[in-house]
């Protein structure tokens, strides 16, 4: 069971192209069932309909929620391969026992199949394609800005950056600065709200901040974002020095 792309725990992680290729080779082989979990990636955050797309291959079951009702109501399910169904079939009653006190909420149904709708209708997934290359444009150049910034990663409206206390090398900053937690502080302040993360390095170091914008987010608002997030990190190297505790480049 995996995500195609690392969400919250890494901050945006692309596996290397051939890892899901020699994943499904290993499952295959071994009657392993592969499971997606496209709770964060799937209905087109990463610029195709499922993040999975990326990576050119067909798990056995995909999990998802999230973008399906894109928030307006509580929904989730999964999609099964038809050999998992018709083994059920072959070699039971054809059912799989299961549910939950609100499973098949028609609020929530109606809502999920209204959100698909207007994303077939106002093509949102290609919009997202071009948004997206956008936005991780403007992350690169606030790289070569930013002293504290390593690495810029991710696809479409999902990705994120790697904070250090160098840019250049790596460095990642001490833990106790919860430096992730205080950036987005800062700019929740200055009118945006980031994801931050920390422990990606080796349970303690490693801080990134996810970034994450509505599928329907414009350039001028992405913009504004870039101008917040760039503000707030200045802030937070200033407040550094002061603490005396900033040991970056300068």
């Amino acid at each position: 069971m995996a995500e195609p792309i690392v969400g919250s725990q890494l901050g945006a992680v692309s596996p290397p192209e051939s890892y899901f290729k020699k994943i499904r080779k290993i499952c295959d082989k071994y009657n392993i069932v592969l499971i997606v979990d496209e709770v964060m990636t799937g209905f087109g955050r990463t610029g195709k309909d499922f993040g999975i797309e990326h990576f050119g291959i067909t798990p056995d079951i995909m999990t998802f929620g999230k973008g399906v009702s894109a928030g307006y109501a509580p929904l989730a399910g999964m999609v099964v391969h038809d050999r998992i169904v018709d083994s059920l079939i072959q070699n039971g009653k054809g059912k799989f026992v299961h549910g939950s006190t609100y499973s098949g909420s028609p609020v929530s149904v109606a809502a999920g199949l209204s959100v698909l709708t207007i994303y077939e209708r106002e093509n949102i997934v290609a919009k997202v394609q071009v948004v997206g290359d956008y936005l991780k444009e403007q992350l690169l150049a606030l790289k070569k800005r930013s002293p504290i910034i390593f690495d810029v990663r991710g696809e479409g409206l999902l990705l994120g950056i790697e904070l250090a206390a160098d840019g250049e090398k790596g460095t990642p900053i001490k833990s106790e600065i919860h430096a992730s937690e205080r950036i987005n502080s800062i700019a929740m302040e200055l009118g945006a709200v980031f994801y931050p993360g920390s422990g990606s390095i080796n349970g303690c170091l490693g801080d990134h901040l996810l970034i994450t914008p509505p599928l329907t987010v414009t350039t001028d608002e992405i913009d504004e974002m870039i101008r917040i997030l760039e503000n707030s990190l200045q802030i937070f190297i200033k407040e550094l020095k002061e603490e005396k505790v900033y040991e970056g480049a300068k």
